[in-house]
């Protein structure tokens, strides 16, 4: 399983990093790891650095999509694409989208690569990072896909 989180970084932020992304994930992840005690400061640099995302507009969207493949249960999205076989789960949160996948790379991805172009993508865990607008999703459209 992979988990992918999205943040829509500043547009001034974005010029300095976008050349230089390993420094702007390791920054992410710096505040990703922060004990409670450094919280205050987390997202003191968070508030500088990223967006919050319009959380409406996306469940919104998202909602309206639904169908016997996507279902909904409070601020999450599941997706069961039987045809690519991905299970996917999307949380909506104002500070960051988590993408919960069995796909390396699942075909949700693109609909927030319309949402925004500064768009940073980081899996702590597998320590990967990738600008959205810079990856290309290539899969194929089916009926039902976002």
């Amino acid at each position: 399983m992979r988990k992918y989180y999205l943040f829509i970084i500043r547009n001034d932020f974005c010029e300095v990093y976008k050349n230089n992304a390993h420094t702007l994930y390791v920054t992410l992840d710096n505040i990703y790891k922060l004990k409670n005690k450094n919280f205050g400061y987390g997202i003191s640099i968070y508030n500088q650095l990223c967006q919050v995302f319009n959380t409406d507009v996306i469940n919104n969207y998202l909602s309206n999509k639904s169908n016997k493949y996507i279902k909904k249960y409070h601020n999450k999205f599941f997706i069961n694409d039987v045809y690519a076989k991905q299970k996917t789960c999307i949380q909506i949160n104002h500070s960051c989208i988590v993408i919960k996948t069995n796909s390396n790379i699942p075909y949700a991805l693109r609909i927030f690569k319309w949402y925004s172009n500064n768009i940073f993508v980081c899996d702590f865990a597998n320590n990967d990072y990738f600008w959205l607008n810079d990856y290309i999703v290539h899969l194929p459209k089916y009926e039902y896909c976002l």
